[in-house]
């Protein structure tokens, strides 16, 4: 490898040979730029017969190599969790509509797919975001009350934080968590 003024290394020259084995497909992506030589090693997840139907997906989109390292961990789980064919998941409804559809540029599409890869493979944590969101977004004419999830609903609860100036917004931040504990509860 220094002779060819790369850094030298035993596992640069192991993963030069990982790239050298896949398929001219999988080449022709990397020399276009849609998918970096860093997330390369994130194929030796799949079988030979999986890498068409990646390279036809991976050519209609631009993902990060980090977003495809993880789009390809989520893949190949679900693979092993539903016993299905990659090709098959990939064939799914909302898959598809992101893949297809005619005005989404390459880097929104990629955005899209990773965010339904991620959805498919954590479908009840997919669904409490989904749902915190629009409980959020009812929030947005009250300044006092910012309401938060700790980073991947990993941890229980809501962060909430409040901003009391007077009286009234006093009476506005309890009126609210008044009114909507249930929700609040749901969350919990």
């Amino acid at each position: 490898a220094p002779l060819l003024g790369l850094p030298s290394g035993l596992r640069l020259v192991e993963e030069y040979l990982k790239v050298a084995e896949l398929g001219p497909e999988i080449h022709r992506l990397i020399w276009q730029g849609k998918l970096s030589f860093r997330g390369v090693s994130a194929f030796s997840r799949f079988p030979k017969e999986d890498e068409k139907a990646l390279v036809e997906v991976l050519g209609k989109m631009h993902l990060t190599s980090n977003q495809w390292a993880q789009a390809a961990g989520w893949l190949s789980d679900l693979k092993k969790i539903r016993r299905a064919l990659l090709q098959n998941i990939l064939s799914e409804k909302t898959i598809q509509e992101i893949i297809r559809h005619p005005k989404m540029d390459e880097r929104t599409r990629g955005e899209r797919f990773f965010e339904a890869v991620r959805s498919l493979r954590f479908p009840r944590l997919s669904r409490e975001e989904k749902s915190f969101r629009r409980f959020k977004s009812r929030l947005s004419n009250l300044e006092e009350i910012q309401l938060d999830r700790p980073e991947g609903l990993e941890a229980e609860g809501v962060l909430l934080r409040a901003k009391i100036k007077d009286r009234e917004s006093l009476g506005r931040v309890v009126q609210f968590l008044e009114h909507h504990r249930g929700s609040l509860e749901s969350f919990l």
